[in-house]
Order: structure tokens, then C-alpha cells, then sequence
């Protein structure tokens, strides 16, 4: 017979986003009370999607319909733009960070400061985040100071041994100015969570009143 669509399931995008929508379908099927063999899922981005559609796709974290609004370009850095003409041109982004700094300079560092691996550099200066919803007390700024430090090792050095050694001395340095170690915990980030660029991530985490959060 002629392939009928039955209903929409929605994912966010992950490594797995195939397995994920087709264990949604099941259940959609299971649900509804649906008779017959599921076709394979077609997967469509939410960008692709008709007016009409985007109408009856649930939402990925509700499961309910009608909720999503059609997508929006949204950018997490400040665009400006540099000069006296205002055109495609002149167009900046204030940084949303400061650790790119250290990187473009690392080899003038090496050049001008004649070090040698391991050594680390640090700065501090400001940066920008066009957060959707400032809340949290500094926790979603859109201007802040950031302080930085980048450590280099050696390629062939034993990364786990000096990050570990890293954890422990912020620790140490924390309780040294006051905050009680009963208020301080670490939360290592899943392996498939991890940015590319990351070959492990711990956050020291608080207890502030208002709940645990990374320092």
C-alpha cells in the first residue's frame, strides 16, 4: 500500500539522532495504538519544516505539540561593526572569550620570553556572551571579566597526571581563601559530552543557596 505519515517525533541533534527519533517513533506507534510495520524514519531539520509542520512536531523536551516556534537565527556573540561605513565590510564580534589570545600569541611568547615546555599563560580582560535569559546572579552575564590561564605540555607528557595535579591545587587554593570544603565537589564530564578539542573536563562545583553550580 501507499506509505501514510502518521504523526511527527522530534530529537535534539546528538551523535545518535537516527536511534533516537526511530525509538521515538516506536513509542509514538505504541501509543497510539497503531497497527502495521514503521517505515524507516525520515529525518528532516526543523529549518526544512513547513508552517503546517512545525504546528504538529512535539517538543523534545515536553513531547508536546503546537509548543516549537519556527527557527530563528540567533548569535551568542556581539556583532558590531569597526570604521565609519556600516557594511559587510566593517563587521566585528566582541570576543566571547579570552583564551584565543593566548593561542595567536603563543609563538611570539616562546620567541620573546625564551620558555620552554611545561609553562602556562594567563590574562585576564573582558569578554561578551549574548545570553538568551541573564539570570543567576553572574552566571549569565553579557559583559564580564574574565580571568585565564592556558598550561602547555609536552605532546608525549602524561596530560591526566598534570590535570589532575591542576584539580587539586585550585582545591587547595580555594579552601586557602575561605570557601569550606564541604561547599566544594568536582563533576567530570561524560566522555561523550566532551567539546572535540577536550580530552577530559572537570568543573569545581559550589553550593551556593540558590544550588550546586560551577565555580
Amino acid at each position: 500500500g501507499v506509505a501514510q505519515t502518521v504523526g511527527y517525533v522530534s530529537a535534539l541533534e546528538s551523535e545518535n539522532t537516527a536511534g533516537e527519533l526511530q525509538v521515538a517513533a516506536e513509542s509514538f506507534k505504541r501509543k497510539k495504538a497503531i497497527q502495521g510495520t514503521l517505515s524507516p524514519v525520515v529525518a528532516k531539520d526543523l529549518t526544512e519544516a513547513r508552517e503546517d509542520e512545525i504546528a504538529l512536531i512535539p517538543s523534545p523536551a515536553t513531547g508536546e505539540p503546537g509548543s516549537l516556534t519556527p527557527p530563528r537565527a540567533f548569535n551568542m556573540m556581539f556583532q558590531t561593526n569597526v570604521g565609519a561605513m556600516t557594511d559587510g565590510s566593517s563587521v566585528a564580534y566582541l570576543r566571547p572569550e579570552t583564551a584565543q589570545g593566548m593561542f595567536v600569541d603563543f609563538k611570539n611568547v616562546v620567541d620573546t620570553g625564551r620558555v620552554k615546555l611545561p609553562f602556562g599563560i594567563a590574562q585576564i580582560g573582558k569578554s561578551f556572551r549574548n545570553e538568551i535569559t541573564p539570570r543567576n546572579f553572574i552566571f549569565r552575564s553579557r559583559e564580564f571579566e574574565q580571568m585565564e590561564m592556558e598550561y602547555f605540555i609536552h605532546e608525549d607528557a602524561d596530560w591526566a597526571k598534570v590535570h589532575e595535579e591542576w584539580i587539586t591545587w585550585c582545591e587547595n587554593w580555594l579552601k586557602s581563601v575561605g570557601l569550606p570544603d564541604s561547599h566544594l565537589s568536582r563533576y567530570a564530564h561524560p566522555k561523550e559530552k566532551l567539546a572535540f578539542y577536550s580530552r577530559g573536563t572537570v568543573d569545581i562545583m559550589f553550593k551556593y543557596p540558590f544550588g550546586v553550580q560551577e565555580l
